[in-house]
């Protein structure tokens, strides 16, 4: 990652010997964590519009599911075979007990503008990053044909098996995998209406970021979007992209496989029907 231009300057937890995960919330990685979070759904909303699909902008939920909510049940509970703890902490987060006792009153505090006051931006991006968006993931997963593809912070891999890029692989609790989901794009939503809460309850006109780490390759982006164009506007901001940062010729000054990006476009568009 660091060789490619992926490093991470601010991280957003440090690992003690045993591997136990601490979260460092005062470096802006939150601000990171929120930042690419809105340029993600800025571009999802413009590749949307660009193909007239039929799904429009994300819109994600206002609050989250209630136990018993009819569109958005609780996914059962399932087994990971050979990892008991994964299983049991997946199992917790789906309990009735758990939402009410914990979920619930953090979100309940996220409405409240005293309470978002309190805090930076980054401070908020942190916070939910490590706790309800991190407990929606495993709350809604839920079992895979394909199998789970774990990872583990101490013990890295460089490699991904061809295996997970099987479109019936969608799990939730894997960053490779979370985006084919389309509960993905729900909680993401959710995340963005926290962004805006923060916004008003601090008298924001627009929010100047100091957070704004990318990372890679620059051509990378281009290939997406002109990102200098994008105007925030609100929660769904618009995206007013330069006609020309998509067509062949930008992609080439750039110094960017085109034939790869289309074969990213299309197997997006493919997982996304």
């Amino acid at each position: 990652m660091r060789n490619l231009g992926w490093e991470p300057p601010r991280s957003a937890s440090a690992y003690l010997a045993d591997g136990t995960e601490v979260v460092l919330p005062g470096n802006n990685n939150g601000e990171d964590f929120l930042y690419m979070h809105r340029k993600m759904i800025l571009n999802v909303n413009r590749i949307s519009k660009e193909v007239n699909s039929p799904y429009g902008d994300v819109k994600g939920w206002l609050t989250i599911p209630a136990p018993g909510d009819n569109h958005f049940p609780v996914p059962p509970v399932y087994t990971i075979a050979g990892n008991q703890a994964t299983t049991d902490m997946i199992a917790m987060f789906k309990t009735n007990e758990f939402y009410w006792d914990q979920m619930k009153p953090r979100e309940d505090a996220l409405t409240e503008p005293a309470f978002l006051r309190t805090m930076t931006l980054g401070e908020l991006g942190a916070l939910l990053e490590n706790e309800i968006h991190f407990f929606l993931h495993n709350r809604f997963s839920e079992a895979n044909p394909v199998g789970y593809r774990l990872q583990n912070a101490m013990t890295p891999v460089n490699y991904v098996e061809p295996k997970w890029d099987d479109l019936r692989y969608n799990w939730l609790g894997d960053f490779y995998s979370a985006h084919v989901h389309p509960t993905f794009w729900m909680i993401h939503g959710w995340v963005e209406n926290r962004i805006e809460m923060w916004r008003v309850a601090n008298s924001v006109d627009k929010i100047i970021w100091v957070g704004t780490w990318e990372g890679g390759p620059a051509g990378a982006f281009t290939a997406l979007a002109d990102v200098s164009k994008i105007r925030e506007a609100g929660p769904y901001g618009v995206a007013a992209t330069n006609p020309e940062s998509s067509d062949s010729s930008s992609l080439s000054d750039a110094g960017v496989d085109e034939d790869a990006v289309q074969a990213i476009l299309k197997l997006l568009l493919a997982a996304k029907k």
